[in-house]
This record gives structure tokens, sequence and C-alpha cells, in this order.
């Protein structure tokens, strides 16, 4: 299965959302943050440092970061960044992209270090490459 993770601190939102709903149209499997907001409740935020979210980075091939106005002032998203690039006990990060596509300034210089290949502006070609990259990858496995 080809998975991709998203990491965003309103992925129930645009723009993240209609990267989510692109790349499952485009037949990926989508992971994500969990939900911060007082009108969801997400199951996941209890044992989310603990064991989700590196259990959930280990099922993806991809890590993309939509670059959006609270992204670089957030310790949670840092953990997955740092997660994703470094994932202990395996033996390569994760391929990481971001996504910027309302030109969000990046503000925190500490961040800046997460952001390693930018995709498209646009959704399809945005979705276009993860599926490119995606493809390489399962086609690149021996399973």
């Amino acid at each position: 299965m080809r998975a991709v993770f998203v990491s965003s601190p309103q992925v129930h939102r645009p723009p993240a959302s209609e990267l989510v709903i692109g790349l499952r149209d485009a037949g990926l499997h989508v992971e994500h943050s969990p939900i911060d907001s007082p009108e969801f409740y997400d199951p996941r935020w209890p044992s989310w440092y603990a064991e989700g979210l590196q259990s959930t980075l280990r099922r993806c091939q991809l890590f993309v970061i939509v670059l959006e106005k609270y992204w670089d002032s957030s310790t949670w998203m840092a953990e997955e960044a740092n997660f994703a690039m470094t994932m202990p006990q395996v033996v390569q990060p994760l391929p990481s992209f971001f996504w910027n596509p309302t030109k969000t300034p990046m503000t925190a210089h500490g961040m800046r270090g997460y952001l390693k290949t930018e995709l498209p502006v646009g959704i399809y070609d945005a979705v276009k490459v993860l599926l490119e990259q995606a493809s390489r990858i399962t086609n690149g496995c021996s399973s």
C-alpha cells in the first residue's frame, strides 16, 4: 500500500484537506496529524506522542508538510517532522516534501530545516509529483 503522511495543524480545513482529498482520489492511502480543534475529538491524541506518531509514520512512504499559518510555531509539527526525517530504527528517513499553496512565510528559523523539497503550488501538480514519488518507492521495493 502506498501511504502518504500529511503534517498539518488544521488537516480538516483547506488547504490541507484539499491535498488529502486529492491524494485519496489519486489512489493513495493518507495518514495525517490528529485534528486539533474544539469542534472535533480525535481519539489519537492520548497516545499520539507515546506510540501513535511512530507507528503511523512507519506505515508511510512519504511525508508532506502543508505550510500554513501555525505550522512553523508548533512543537507538535516539529515533533512530526523530526521523527519523519530521523526515523529511529529504520534504514532511512521518509522522503519529505512541503506544499505552500498560500505562500505562507516561514518565520521560525528553527523549522526551516524541515522544508526539504517544495511541491508545485497547484493541487493537481502537487498530487502528481507525490503519486510519482510513491510509485518509484513502491516499484523499488522487493515486497
